[in-house]
């Protein structure tokens, strides 16, 4: 790896999140200016843009973590309305009273609700 693709690597990487890591992009500009990371040796250099990528990459993934877990969430709620929509259909109807005493010929109306 050369100066030249090292720079080229950090500053696309760097104005990448510009917008919204300025203070980043300041730090980098600062050492590019200052010519601390040319001269420096080159397994420092390679450490620098691996602590950079290793801090940065996981922001670039949000977003995809972020909606699988939206997608997971949704699902677990419409497994849990899916087992409660179940569940109720499971339960048994209350008994009509009227159609109780219908079938019920030896006893008045009033005995049965004493029953049930």
């Amino acid at each position: 790896m050369n100066d030249d693709t090292f720079f080229t690597d950090l500053f696309f990487f760097a104005s990448s999140f510009a917008r919204d890591f300025p203070f980043f992009f300041s730090v980098c500009v600062s050492l590019h200016h200052s010519g601390i990371i040319s001269s420096a040796p080159r397994l420092f250099q390679r450490l620098l843009l691996v602590l950079i990528h290793s801090f940065f990459l996981p922001f670039l993934f949000l977003p995809l973590f972020s909606w699988v877990h939206l997608w997971t969430h949704s699902q677990i709620q419409h497994r849990q309305q899916t087992l409660i929509a179940l569940r109720r259909a499971a339960l048994p109807a209350k008994p009509d009273i009227s159609d109780f005493c219908l079938l019920t010929t030896t006893c008045s109306c009033s005995q049965t609700i004493s029953i049930i």
